[in-house]
């Protein structure tokens, strides 16, 4: 795999509306994590984000994973991992989270955004990747990388999906 990819417009139009859709509105249960990459991170305002698991551990764990399944049909990974909707509020500051790996071993990663925002991923190698609706990056997530937040929108919303 190369470094990474970068996959404008990933899902039609009408698949696109009724993911960000949902998962935009007021009705999509989101649950707070004190912590953004790692246990020893300072855990304040800045260093939180609400999450929804979708898939873990072999098994849908979300009412909502119906709506997914067109991106897993693009995707067409061989093993999911995990699937997990990140929601990052927006700070007066851009925020750099601490850098992480996702899990210990060689597999992918890919980050779908739900909304355009000038939050980024940023990879070890200082590349910066905006966060762009309907956009799918596909990456080495056991490779060092960080987050930010945003600061000309409420939120930063993505899907990170962890697979082989």
């Amino acid at each position: 795999m190369s470094k990474f990819e970068i996959i404008d417009n990933f899902l039609p139009e009408s698949d696109f509306f009724v993911l960000s859709e949902t998962m935009l509105s007021p009705d999509f249960p989101w649950f707070l994590q004190n912590k953004v990459a790692n246990r020893d991170e300072n855990c304040d305002a800045t260093h939180c984000l609400f999450t929804h698991i979708l898939h873990s551990n072999y098994s849908s764990r979300s009412d909502f994973w119906g709506i997914f399944a067109p991106a897993l049909d693009r995707l067409k990974p061989r093993a999911l991992i995990r699937v997990k909707v990140n929601l990052y509020p927006r700070t007066e500051k851009k925020v750099l989270h601490d850098w992480h790996t996702d899990n210990p071993f060689e597999h992918r990663g890919a980050i779908l955004h739900l909304n355009t925002n000038n939050g980024m991923t940023i990879l070890e190698d200082g590349t910066e990747l905006e966060s762009v609706a309907n956009r799918m990056i596909i990456f080495n997530s056991a490779e060092p990388h960080r987050s930010t937040t945003c600061t000309d929108k409420k939120v930063r919303v993505n899907i990170n999906i962890n697979f082989l």
